[in-house]
This record gives C-alpha cells, structure tokens and sequence, in this order.
C-alpha cells in the first residue's frame, strides 16, 4: 500500500514539474508571437484622432483593467520628469471614463481615447503594447512587461546611434 502511495506521488510530482515546464515554453511562444504583431517597423503609423504623431512619440496602447498596463503607467507617473520620450497612453474609453480613472490615482500622464477601429488600425492584439514612432513612421514595437522594457529599447537605440 505505502508502495503504491509512494509511486503515485513520484507521478504527482513528476506530472506537476511537466506541467510546469509546458506553461514555461507556451508563455515564451505566447510573448513571441504578439511581440510581432502589430503594424512593421518602417510602415506609416495609422492617424489617431487624439495624437500628434508628427513628432517623436511612444504610444503605448493600455486599458484600465490591465493589471500590466496600471503597472507600466504607474512608472510613467513616478518617473515622468526623468523620461526624454513623450509618452501618450490610448485607450479604447472615453475621455471622461479616463480621467476619473486617472484622478482617482492622483496620475497626471497623458492618456487619450480611441476608437476601436483606430486600435484595429494599428493591429494590436494584446497589452500593454508600444510602438515608438518619429515623424509618423514605426521605428520599433513590442509587447510591455513594465517600462523598463521601453526605456531599455530607447537606451540600446542611443548607443547604437
């Protein structure tokens, strides 16, 4: 009896560990596969209503029930006079939904409204998701773990240049 008890939990363990290693590797494919989605570098970034796309810009597409997103737009908050790049925050809410939201946490970025069709546009499928854009045309994209991730890109950019 103790036997097979001792087996069965060798097989427990042993499923548990497999398990674990599949959910590892399917994140990784996961995070793969939505960090290339999205418009191509190098293409002309679709028009927002609400955003100046002209100049220099990393539009980060978010929502308030994003618990990555709060996350990375908290960071812009605490270190926003310590960033060079403009950041604009979209979302798919209205303005009004947004700024309660922001008031409420005591925030002062800049987050605008869009519509979904705009999101469509810029084929985002998943957020938190940047792209940073010069003079209207996709220069880098990816998926967000927190700022740092955007702030790394902007770093490796300058030493490269």
């Amino acid at each position: 009896m103790y036997i097979l008890i001792g087996i069965l939990t060798i097989i427990v363990i042993g499923l548990a560990v497999i398990s674990w290693i599949l959910y590892q590797q399917i994140q990784q494919l996961y995070l793969f596969f939505f960090h290339y989605s999205g418009v191509a570098v190098g293409q002309q970034a679709p028009a927002l209503q609400n955003v100046n796309m002209d100049k220099e810009i990393v539009l980060i597409f978010a929502d308030i029930d994003c618990p990555k997103c709060r996350k990375v737009m908290e960071e812009i908050n605490r270190k926003k006079n310590r960033i060079k790049q403009t950041y604009c925050i979209v979302m798919i809410r209205n303005q009004q939904e947004i700024d309660t939201f922001l008031a409420d946490k005591g925030w002062n970025i800049v987050v605008k409204s869009v519509t979904e069709r705009e999101k469509e546009r810029f084929q985002v499928i998943v957020k938190p998701f940047f792209f940073l854009v010069k003079e209207g045309v996709i220069h880098k994209k990816g998926l967000i773990d927190s700022l740092e991730d955007i702030l790394m890109n902007e770093s490796s950019e300058a030493q490269a240049s």
